[in-house]
């Protein structure tokens, strides 16, 4: 049997992480290039990987953002320093805002042959920032707690849902606030400028914006509670660990590696053919630990997965399709959140093809919810092959999400009987669709019972 040849670069599973990494990341060599670029940087672009890599910077972005992009590139090649920017990506649906890293990487000389830039995604922060005017408008409305304390610290007010969310304060209007919210009220005042500050309450983990206003002497302070974003945060701080530990310790490997295309075992330089973890476990610093994939769990155990399945539709009622997994996690949470006291359950479908397969093992949704832009099947392409292959659906209700809001998309959502909501992360976004639903439940209630 001959063996597949194949290179290094593509067979080695750090490059498979860095590929997998939710947050952008690229090289770039001395002339401005990119000679690497992950998922999650295409992604951000809204650009296919091969007209990035081996693309310089003036072929991806507009000019000023290249030179911006040049400057500090050379400023880490000439200095060897690692450099921390904020920059912006225009996108048809609002700005995303990163914190980008810099990083040297150095030769055996000490000499800089390439730099890696990592970015971070803030645009919640800044659209938070951007919309804290927005939110003085309604304090006593807003479902997130809303306080205003005094330069003394002193708490002036505090609006009905501070009350009910923060019982572990013990916040009495007239009465002095814990020492970590009248210094951060003290600071906001003594700098003139909005301040931000997280603080571990209870179980829970709330984000405080401290908006000062200087002339009437107090600040107005917006919470909201972050826990389920924390905890998110917290797994993703430990996958770059994990991405920065294999940028750190990789130890490199050149050549042309042969590879069986059958069992993947790979030949050594002495003829011996080894298993794959052991090959690269005596080349790099990787330690290999072992587990099931799903896909070979579900061909080595089907009776457990297919009963798990049928459980699973047999509780389902609402298909959500988006291939954002963060997107989905945030979403459902937000829907039970706000409909705690509803009984429905969610089906999930990362694309058009994998909701296609759930209908047709036989889920019968009461609600179809979808994104529009999806990898191989579209929103609007998976509305017409439900309604070509599922004529028993037709009358389900849908709604659609997307950022995208040209009017022949939202037109032919309404064509397909969907109703179109713009895709943002504000409370007003979720609350409106939680009403759809639950009139349309109510609805679909009515309907059975023949009221």
């Amino acid at each position: 049997m001959n063996p597949k040849i194949i290179s290094l670069n593509n067979a080695i599973d750090y490059v498979k992480i860095l590929d997998e990494a939710s947050d952008p990341l690229v090289t770039l060599n001395s002339d401005y290039q990119f000679t690497y670029a992950n998922k999650a940087f295409a992604q951000a672009l809204g650009k296919p990987l091969e007209t990035i890599i081996g693309n310089d910077l003036w072929g991806i972005y507009q000019k000023d953002g290249a030179d911006f992009r040049r400057d500090v590139t050379k400023e880490v090649f000439e200095t060897g320093k690692i450099k921390i920017v904020d920059n912006v990506v225009p996108k048809p649906s609002g700005n995303l805002y990163f914190i980008t890293t810099f990083k040297p990487i150095f030769n055996e000389q000490n000499i800089v042959i390439s730099v890696v830039a990592i970015a971070k995604d803030i645009t919640d922060r800044k659209r938070a920032e951007d919309e804290l005017k927005d939110m003085a408008r309604f304090p006593s409305e807003s479902p997130n707690p809303v306080l205003r304390i005094a330069k003394d610290g002193t708490l002036l007010y505090m609006n009905p849902a501070g009350f009910s969310l923060l019982p572990e304060l013990h916040l009495q209007v007239g009465q002095a606030v814990p020492h970590k919210l009248r210094d951060a009220a003290h600071q906001a005042m003594s700098n003139g400028s909005t301040q931000s500050l997280e603080l571990e309450i209870g179980q829970r983990f709330f984000s405080f914006i401290l908006g000062p206003v200087v002339t009437a002497g107090y600040v107005n302070l917006y919470a909201d509670d972050i826990t389920e974003r924390k905890r998110t945060a917290n797994a993703l701080d430990e996958e770059r660990r994990r991405l920065q530990q294999a940028l750190d310790e990789v130890r490199t490997l050149r050549g042309i590696v042969p590879i069986c295309v059958n069992c993947k075992k790979i030949r050594d330089d002495k003829g011996y053919w080894n298993q794959v973890e052991k090959y690269v476990s005596e080349r790099t610093e990787a330690e290999f630990s072992h587990g099931v994939c799903p896909d070979c769990a579900k061909k080595l155990y089907p009776d457990i997965y297919k009963e798990k399945k049928i459980k699973d539709m047999e509780r389902s009622v609402i298909l959500f399709v988006d291939d954002e997994e963060d997107f989905r996690i945030i979403f459902i949470w937000k829907i039970k959140q706000i409909l705690k006291d509803q009984e429905f359950e969610f089906i999930e479908a990362s694309d058009g093809e994998e909701a296609l397969e759930l209908l047709k093992k036989g889920a019968k949704p009461s609600i179809i919810i979808l994104d529009y832009a999806m990898p191989k099947i579209d929103g609007v392409e998976l509305l017409k092959r439900i309604d070509s292959d599922h004529s028993d659906l037709y009358d389900v209700p849908r709604i659609m999400i997307s950022g995208y809001t040209q009017k022949e998309i939202i037109s032919e959502a309404q064509r397909l009987r969907c109703v179109f909501f713009e895709k943002n992360t504000d409370n007003i976004f979720y609350q409106q669709i939680c009403q759809y639903m639950t009139d349309t439940l109510v609805d679909l209630a009515h309907i059975k019972r023949g009221v």
